[in-house]
């Protein structure tokens, strides 16, 4: 019998890291007219939360109106059309001291974005070089869970009991945000949960949570893995960009004959041509492997 497992947490006890839910993205204008300066909003909208796309700082003079844009989060094509429709903006009655001072602010604009950019390799290439180090701590961890490695092997009585049992169990437990999807049911097998790791996709496109299980009663598997899709994981080359859930993929779980924590088995009657029918069939049942 297999199952697709998906942590769960928060609100929604049937899902965990649930992304955005994602839709075409619209625009709405909103001005406020303050004396003869206006601040022009166009925000694309996704399904959870507004996001600020661009923003025009609007000088009115007389018939005149003057775009500058000042942040752009809009993907590719659409900077580019708004780049067009900058262009197409008069700017012929503006005196020449203005359209200096505005180039001047664009050049700052453009050092400010190349700078950021520059920010964003660099915190991916300081996250590589501690990777390395939160690994060897997490494997040394991971040994003294075991008992493959004991600090206490000098203290009476260490020898007969290897390792810290139920520890990852204890330690979801601890946390608010797990302690509340997790079943009684899903407690012996946590149990058996031995290490709990992170790996990076390539280019820090997201992460993998990997769970390490010792032989139980419940499934085959030695290993169970949640991978999440992360847009701009480690902040993006635009200014602004913030991280956003793309997809989900999980693994499907090899459950034992009748072990199976997901669902459920219910007797079900129902008349048929006068007779009562009982049948038994399968229904969900709330579960951290759901």
């Amino acid at each position: 019998m297999r199952a697709r497992t998906r942590a769960v947490c928060g609100d929604d006890r049937r899902r965990y890291f649930v992304p955005a839910r994602r839709t075409r993205a619209r625009t709405r204008t909103r001005t406020r007219p303050h004396a003869q300066l206006r601040i022009v909003h166009q925000a694309a909208h996704t399904a959870r939360t507004p996001r600020v796309a661009l923003h025009f700082l609007a000088c009115v003079h007389a018939d005149v109106c003057v775009c500058v844009c000042v942040c752009s989060l809009l993907p590719p094509a659409a900077r580019l059309a708004a780049a067009c429709r900058l262009e197409m903006e008069s700017t012929k009655s503006l005196p020449a001291y203005e359209m200096k001072r505005l180039d001047a602010l664009l050049e700052l604009q453009k050092k400010h974005a190349e700078e950021h950019a520059a920010f964003v390799v660099e915190r991916k290439a300081l996250e590589l070089k501690y990777i390395e180090k939160y690994n060897g701590l997490a494997a040394k961890r991971a040994a003294i869970l075991s008992g493959a490695e004991d600090p206490a092997a000098d203290v009476e009585g260490a020898a007969e009991h290897k390792g810290v049992e139920g520890f990852w169990l204890q330690a979801m437990q601890n946390m608010r945000i797990l302690s509340s999807v997790i079943e009684k049911d899903d407690e012996p097998v946590l149990k058996a949960l031995q290490d709990v790791s992170l790996e990076y996709l390539d280019d820090f496109a997201g992460f993998r949570i990997v769970f390490k299980f010792a032989p139980n009663d419940y499934f085959e598997d030695e290993t169970l893995t949640k991978t999440i899709h992360i847009e701009h994981m480690m902040g993006s080359d635009v200014v602004g960009q913030e991280p956003s859930v793309e997809k989900l993929e999980g693994c499907d779980i090899h459950w034992k004959a009748d072990k199976n924590l997901t669902v459920k088995t219910e007797k079900v009657t129902t008349r048929k041509k006068g007779k009562k029918v009982t049948t038994v069939k399968e229904v969900p049942q709330e579960s951290f492997f759901r």
